[in-house]
């Protein structure tokens, strides 16, 4: 969806956004109770979800290295998070977010 903020993972330098294309990029639902994202080798998975007003996102860090679920203009920002952290948030907007 045009105009939806971006989330990137970051490790100890600056990373890209996640992943758009591909099979691994598909939007995937995000169930009525909420969605979970794993960060794995420095990427997010599933790289895309969609989500409903009210429904909640959980990533958890999966790499050894400390990364962050940071949006750009910074919206949302979990700070740094260690191995097996893990961060979630409720979103007030229904969208696609990469």
């Amino acid at each position: 969806m045009a105009g939806m903020p971006g989330m990137a993972a970051m490790g100890s330098g600056t990373m890209p956004s996640a992943v758009t294309s591909g099979p691994a990029a598909r939007a995937a639902p995000a169930a009525a109770a909420g969605v979970r994202v794993g960060i794995v080798n420095f990427a997010f998975s599933p790289a895309t979800v969609t989500v409903n007003a009210g429904q909640t996102v959980a990533w958890t860090n999966r790499d050894a290295i400390t990364h962050t679920v940071t949006f750009s203009g910074g919206t949302i920002d979990s700070g740094a998070m260690a191995q097996g952290s893990l961060f979630s948030h409720t979103f007030t907007t229904p969208g696609t977010y990469p």
